[in-house]
């Protein structure tokens, strides 16, 4: 019986060891099975794309694995698993085109798809519906068209969806409801997405719809257990429809509603109980009024954008000092009254924009020493007293200074060279006298400086010369004097548009303005410069246009304008020009303007590409038509 035992104990211990392996075989050929199918799935993903870059060189069918192909992330399947199986799949800005293989929706581990910033066309398949683990799905910055399946529903794991700037059309599938774990989704700029918000985005974070054709109002079971904190409905029509209920969006953080026509009247009072709200955008609507006193109040405010409305009124004095403010846009409306004081309290402000309006009184001193300062535009009101020149001294981080067309009187604070930040600089049609402080050519990254219509005197500084940056000056319209600051000019070779009209500049214009080879614009009209026009000027290949007219220039045309191949107009008229007109200024194929009236030219009028009219000639006595015209020395020259 003993002997019995014993064999029977080994039959049960072989039956076992022979059991344990063939699980073990069966696990393995599984294991197998997954990597395998994988393997095919991505190499039919394959298949639907146009890889002219060669970004899939590495995804081989002869390969064992898709582990170490480009885009390709793989992990273990399990604790218990020894095999990987592919979990992520990036092709991001890949420079892809063709289509999406319906064969991505067998890659049934994947957490992670993105396939945007590419050339991507067609639809979105319905089986990436078969995706139960993925987490992330972005197809953005493609040509996909089509609806969004309504198979996205099945994703219960998926926590961003991504559908931007595609051209998806039809409403969004109810099914997007069944998406619990969504923490962020977003059709921007798909504009023929259409048809009502849907409820069943109400579980959804983060909400992004901005320019489609949805419309509203919001249904009535959107509000149910609203989990959202961050809604974008810019540039959707809400017009002859009920604004959303702010009140019943509780956990609301952000809310960006610019341009959504609005029916006309007072900024909505259910703001007022959203205290966790932090951005709050109702630009370019029609809302009227002043700014409610309450908005001052919202402890959490960081951004608040209301430009482009009809508000009138003061602004709340309070605003700023309650809470963070970083962001303020009240540009393009009607208010009133003075700047209030305490908008950097919270020393976060870093854009401040009030242009447009009707603000009066000093610029704020205690705005001076807001160190926070990025942007500030306070252009177009009617400001006055001097300039702050605080700024200068504690805004080190200041890259726009805007400050034009308002009424601020005495110089140009020499603080402002402090400002090493500074892209642009904007102090035109205001008071300004003095002259132009040389503390500005140590702005080394200024782009744009406009000091026209002012009152400024003096020569140009040759420390801007150091503003090797500067693409755009203006200084028209002042009593700038001396001559032509050629010298200073000729080094700053990023410039695009110079202009020194309605000055006193006198004198001849030296050689050297060749070297602005990037010269689109160029204006010295209505000053007293004289002598013949430098030849060199015809180098300034991409010049656009140029207007030297109401000066004493003298001499001939220079036959060096035939290399302004880019010239569109061209005024050269009330000057003492004489001589003959190049044949070849007048077949310049992208001359649009032509002004040499009131000079002493002479000779005929050469035929060109095209006719143009007795005014552009009017007033030069010994100039003769090119054939049976009336005469262009008729008239009486104009003072």
């Amino acid at each position: 019986m003993v002997l019995g035992a014993i064999y029977l104990l080994v039959i049960c211990l072989c039956c076992a060891v022979s059991r344990a392996q063939e699980d073990s075989g069966n696990a393995g050929n599984q294991q197998e099975s997954d990597v395998n199918r994988d393997l095919q799935a991505l190499l039919r993903v394959k298949e639907s794309l146009v890889d002219t870059s060669g970004v899939l060189g590495s995804w081989d069918p002869s390969s064992s694995t898709p582990c170490n192909w480009t885009g390709v992330i793989c992990r273990a399947r399990d604790f218990d698993s020894t095999q990987p199986v592919v979990v992520s799949l990036v092709l991001r800005n890949c420079n892809l085109s063709g289509t999406i293989s319906p064969g991505v929706g067998q890659l049934t581990h994947l957490e992670t798809l993105h396939l945007g910033n590419n050339f991507l066309t067609g639809p979105i398949p319905p089986d990436l519906g078969n995706l139960s683990a993925l987490r992330l799905l972005d197809v953005s910055y493609n040509s996909l068209t089509g609806s969004i399946p309504s198979t996205l529903g099945r994703l219960g794991r998926l926590e961003e969806a991504i559908f931007d700037e595609n051209d998806l059309t039809g409403a969004i599938p109810s099914s997007v409801e069944n998406l619990v774990s969504c923490a962020y989704f977003s059709v921007q700029g798909n504009r023929g997405i259409g048809g009502l918000v849907p409820a069943g985005l109400k579980i959804v974070r983060e909400l992004n719809l901005q320019n489609t054709q949805l419309r509203g109002p919001l249904a009535e079971d959107f509000y149910d257990i609203n989990l959202v904190t961050f809604l974008n409905l810019n540039n959707l029509d809400f017009s002859g429809s009920k604004e959303p209920d702010l009140r019943r969006l509780p956990n609301l953080r952000g809310l960006y509603m610019r341009n959504t026509s609005l029916t006309k009247g007072p900024i909505p009072s259910g703001l007022a109980s959203a205290s966790s709200l932090e951005e709050l955008d109702l630009s370019q609507n029609s809302f009227v009024d002043e700014i409610p006193q309450w908005i001052a109040n919202l402890p959490n405010l960081k951004v608040l954008l209301l430009s482009s409305n009809a508000l009138s009124g003061p602004m709340p004095e309070l605003l700023g000092q309650n809470s963070e403010l970083s962001v303020l846009d009240v540009s393009q409306n009607s208010l009133n009254g003075t700047v209030p004081q305490g908008l950097c309290n919270g020393g976060s402000l870093e854009t401040l924009n009030l242009s447009g309006n009707r603000l009066e009184g000093y610029f704020p001193p205690r705005l001076e020493n807001c160190t926070s300062l990025i942007r500030v535009s306070l252009g177009r009101n009617l400001l006055s007293g001097s300039l702050p020149a605080g700024l200068g001294r504690s805004a080190s981080n200041l890259s726009t200074l805007d400050l034009a067309r308002n009424a601020f009187g005495g110089s140009i604070p020499g603080e402002f060279g402090m400002l090493q930040k500074l892209l642009v600089l904007d102090l035109s049609d205001n008071r300004l006298s003095g002259t132009i402080p040389p503390q500005l050519g140590n702005l080394l990254r200024l782009q744009t400086l406009d000091l026209s219509s002012n009152m400024l005197k003096g020569s140009l500084p040759p420390e801007l010369a150091n503003c090797k940056s500067l693409e755009t000056l203006l200084l028209q319209g002042n009593l700038l004097d001396g001559p032509a600051p050629v010298k200073t000019l000729s080094g700053l070779v990023q410039l695009e548009r110079l202009n020194l009209a309605e000055n006193r500049m006198q004198g001849r214009v030296e050689p050297g303005i060749e070297s602005l080879t990037l010269l689109k614009s160029l204006n010295f009209s209505r000053n007293s410069l004289n002598g013949s026009i430098p030849s060199d000027w015809g180098s300034v290949q991409y010049l656009e246009t140029l207007d030297l007219s109401r000066n004493q220039f003298s001499g001939g045309i220079p036959d060096s304008f035939s290399g302004l191949l880019f010239l569109q107009a061209i005024d050269l008229s009330f000057n003492q020009l004489g001589g003959t007109i190049p044949s070849s200024l007048l077949n310049l194929e992208s001359l649009r303007s032509l002004n040499l009236s009131y000079n002493m030219l002479s000779g005929t009028v050469p035929e060109g590409r095209q006719e143009w009219p007795t005014s552009s000639f009017i007033g030069n006595e010994k100039l003769r038509p090119c054939s049976g015209e009336r005469s262009p020395s008729a008239g009486r020259r104009p003072p």
